[in-house]
């Protein structure tokens, strides 16, 4: 058998097309759980936008003490984050500090219930987010994904006290 030009111009046609349909892959392999995290970031700021539109309201109908005062700092640090690494942070002292004077805060039974289902709702969606973060670090690190995903930056995950298994479908 003879090698002719329109072999060798096959052969570097079906080569080239490999690698290109390889690239795309990964391309969309990123993107795809680039997207799974921005989703579950949504998720999270429904109820995290419930909770504080809820406490601002306690806030302009309470009284000044100290865990007020300390309520409306920690809702104006989530009021000016201008990061979602911020704005997680913030999200998740805020959780932490509801959760430990909830008691301070609310004297009315149906409001507790509502923060509380609120607060749950957001230990949840944490969950989510930093098995979805995870995810997408991983990926981004390993190696033909690090070629391709260079210039992405690293999502934040977080310690959580309350540890557990979500399956998402």
């Amino acid at each position: 058998m003879i090698i002719t030009r329109s072999h060798i111009l096959n052969t570097l046609f079906w080569i080239v097309l490999i690698f290109f349909m390889a690239f795309k892959s990964i391309e969309h392999t990123v993107d795809v759980h680039y997207q799974g995290v921005i989703r579950t970031i949504q998720q999270y700021k429904i109820p995290a936008d419930a909770r504080y539109s809820i406490l601002m309201d306690l806030i302009n109908e309470s009284n000044q003490s100290s865990v007020f005062l300390e309520l409306d700092d920690l809702l104006l640090r989530i009021k000016q984050s201008n990061n979602l690494s911020e704005y997680l942070t913030e999200n998740i002292r805020l959780t932490q500090f509801v959760d430990l004077n909830i008691d301070q805060l609310l004297n009315d039974d149906e409001r507790i219930i509502g923060i509380g289902n609120l607060q749950e709702q957001l230990n949840i969606e944490q969950m989510i987010y930093n098995a979805h973060a995870h995810a997408f670090n991983q990926l981004v690190d390993s190696w033909p994904y690090r070629l391709i995903a260079s210039d992405q930056s690293l999502f934040l995950i977080f310690e959580l006290e309350n540890k557990g298994l979500v399956i998402e479908r």
